[in-house]
């Protein structure tokens, strides 16, 4: 038995394959449009992540030698501080040796001006002894 070639019923004609309505290849072209569409937005995303997250490093590296000056400046304000309330605690024990000073030296001087007037004194004693001594 030799088989023949029989054709094949199509179910679908040819011509109804054939033909595309418009509203099938308007979907269509839609589909691939929406498709492009979220390739590029996808895309572009990912750039914008990328150059956040650069953003974002650049940012840290300012901010942790930011954070360093600041805190050298803390440190040398510290030590600043430190040296200016030495310096007034010094210049205040000054202050208070010079006026200890002075006031020795006011009381020296009113002691020496005492001496003086008392030596003029017994001169002056002296003399008028001597001179009604010898006035007599």
């Amino acid at each position: 038995m030799v088989l023949s070639k029989k054709k094949v019923p199509n179910l679908i004609s040819n011509k109804t394959a054939k033909k595309k309505t418009k509203s099938d290849s308007t979907f269509v072209s839609a589909i691939k449009d929406v498709k492009k569409e979220l390739i590029k937005k996808h895309n572009k995303n990912k750039k914008e992540k990328e150059m956040n997250s650069k953003k974002v490093s650049e940012l840290k590296a300012i901010e942790r030698k930011l954070m360093s000056k600041s805190k050298s400046l803390d440190n040398r304000s510290h030590k600043l501080t430190k040296k200016r309330k030495s310096l007034k605690s010094k210049l205040s024990k000054v202050n208070r040796h010079s006026k200890k000073l002075e006031t020795m030296e006011k009381k020296h001087s009113i002691l020496l001006k005492k001496k003086k007037r008392k030596k003029r004194n017994k001169k002056e004693k002296m003399k008028k002894r001597n001179g009604s001594l010898e006035a007599i």
